[in-house]
């Protein structure tokens, strides 16, 4: 193997204090779910919102910027059928809008690219 010269160092964590709590997020809550949680949730690949799968058959996405409102509503993309899996564009952004994206697939239904800005079938591949 060719020498390059680079040296990797493994990090370096203080785990002499235990983390703190900054805030806490909960999906919303509807009449036919209303101890609704989130299954999965997955981060933009910028790190600026994640989305969240939940019990009550709806996509919800959350932004980084939540935790300075905590009565700030996530934005909801709900379902016909129980949500099988989604992942984000590979260089999702909601500053990049064509590429503000992910894919879900919904039971009984065809694989979908959804926008993320507004939940509708994105109607161009990225």
């Amino acid at each position: 193997m060719e020498d390059t010269g680079y040296t990797w160092f493994s990090p370096q964590y203080d785990t002499s204090r235990p983390p703190s709590l900054k805030t806490t997020l909960q999906p919303s809550q509807t009449e036919d779910f209303p101890e609704n949680f989130a299954r999965t949730a997955k981060w933009c690949p910028d790190g600026s919102t994640f989305l969240t799968h939940c019990e009550d058959r709806s996509l919800q996405l959350f932004t980084t910027s939540l935790s300075d409102d905590p009565a700030a509503q996530p934005t909801t993309f709900h379902q016909p059928s129980p949500i099988l899996d989604f992942i984000w564009y590979p260089t999702a952004s909601p500053l990049t809008p064509p590429t503000y994206c992910f894919i879900a697939s919904v039971r009984d239904c065809p694989i979908k690219l959804l926008d993320a800005s507004d939940g509708r079938v994105a109607p161009r591949l990225v």
